[in-house]
């Protein structure tokens, strides 16, 4: 029977910054389709059980990527306890979109191979923000967290569905108050009414 792994462990930790900085090196030379974990372990200088250690393959590696960088970029707009305001949802929008532009900078393939995975996981991410910032702290019914885990979904699927057919369309620019009308899409549904409804 194996040992559960400390992710505190220094050793832990370095292990893991090999692995991910050596797939972000070969991500920008290959599409993501066709690196391999021989790939990233040569260039981690790592053997494939360390790999099978620490990730079971290159698809959960990906996922811890994507998770630690978007959360980075989430972390620089909002602040650690952030309140359901529309402040708080123009910065997550904010969020997603800084991450996109640096994905779509950073990978040889954008959006083709390495994008519609990365479009999965931030939505999810995104959805558990939201969760967390329309759910209130006295106890709540089931239909309440229905109402509410229906809400988050479609405001995830909206924001990250919109960023990234945008960055389809517009590589490099971003149309003229895009972030705005996002906003006041969202603000005009469900999201402003539970903001009321937190308020009062």
């Amino acid at each position: 029977m194996s040992v559960p792994m400390n992710k505190t462990d220094p050793r832990v930790i370095r292990t893991r910054r090999l692995i991910q900085d050596a797939f972000v090196f070969l991500s920008k030379e290959k599409d993501f389709d066709t690196i391999t974990v021989r790939d990233i372990t040569e260039r981690a200088t790592i053997n494939r059980a360390t790999f099978y250690a620490h990730y079971s393959d290159k698809y959960v590696l990906i996922e811890s990527i994507i998770s630690d960088s978007f959360m980075t970029f989430v972390s620089k707009r909002v602040s650690p306890q952030p309140m359901a305001t529309e402040e708080t949802m123009r910065s997550l929008i904010l969020s997603v979109l800084d991450y996109c532009d640096s994905l779509c900078n950073s990978c040889k393939s954008g959006y083709k191979s390495f994008g519609p995975i990365a479009q999965i996981k931030v939505k999810e991410l995104l959805q558990n923000i939201i969760i967390t910032l329309l759910t209130n702290k006295v106890s709540s019914t089931d239909n309440e967290k229905l109402s509410i885990y229906l809400l988050a979904t479609m405001i995830s699927c909206s924001i990250c569905g919109a960023i990234y057919s945008l960055r389809k369309k517009y590589p490099l620019t971003v149309p003229c108050n895009f972030t705005e009308e996002i906003l006041h899409f969202i603000m005009a549904g469900g999201y402003g009414e539970r903001c009321q409804d937190i308020k009062n």
